[in-house]
């Protein structure tokens, strides 16, 4: 069986997400979600839907559940490390809430959600590859376990993962906890 890698820079970064402090999330906002978005957007370079994009109700409403639908200021889907850290550097310092969704499966009301706020959509995070010589995996953090399976199954190794297949590997490695938020 193959050692499984997840995707370590956006993983770590997404591990660091879950585990800060509810003052980390502001309780006393110091700028608007929307104000946040509209800096993301432009900053960002692509992957900001906001709620008058035709993208936004499917980017919002992704959860597999619809305890978990919320209506987030924006979506964003960021596809490298360096954007999700220079995205949560401004949020955190601003006090902008945000929520994180890998595969959004979590039933939880507003776990992979968030009303007035930022939902970081992780989906980009979407490569996997088997590296032989070393028997690793390295697997996005926006990947559902049946593309890992079906990826991995060519090498005849797999992975201990979800038996749902479309349950999302950040959200199921990282037990699909969400960090406290006194608003929700």
């Amino acid at each position: 069986m193959a050692r499984v890698s997840l995707g370590l820079r956006a993983f770590s970064i997404l591990g660091v997400l879950l585990c800060l402090s509810p003052s980390s999330y502001g309780v006393l906002n110091q700028t608007s979600a929307s104000t946040a978005c509209a800096y993301l957007e432009g900053t960002l370079g692509t992957g900001v839907v906001l709620p008058a994009g035709e993208r936004y109700l499917s980017a919002s409403e992704k959860n597999w559940v619809q305890t978990a639908w919320a209506s987030p200021t924006c979506v964003i889907q960021p596809t490298t490390a360096q954007q999700v850290s220079r995205a949560v550097k401004y949020l955190a310092q601003r006090g902008v809430h945000f929520a994180i969704r890998s595969g959004g499966h979590s039933p939880a009301p507003l776990g992979a959600n968030i009303n007035d706020g930022v939902l970081f959509d992780m989906s980009g995070f979407n490569s996997v590859e088997y590296h032989a010589r070393q028997g690793v995996a390295v697997v996005g953090t926006g990947l559902r376990w049946g593309d890992v399976y079906r990826y991995l199954d060519q090498y005849n190794v797999t992975v201990v993962g979800g038996r749902i297949l479309q349950v999302g590997v950040g959200g199921l490695t990282l037990g699909s906890t969400s960090p406290p938020n006194p608003d929700r």
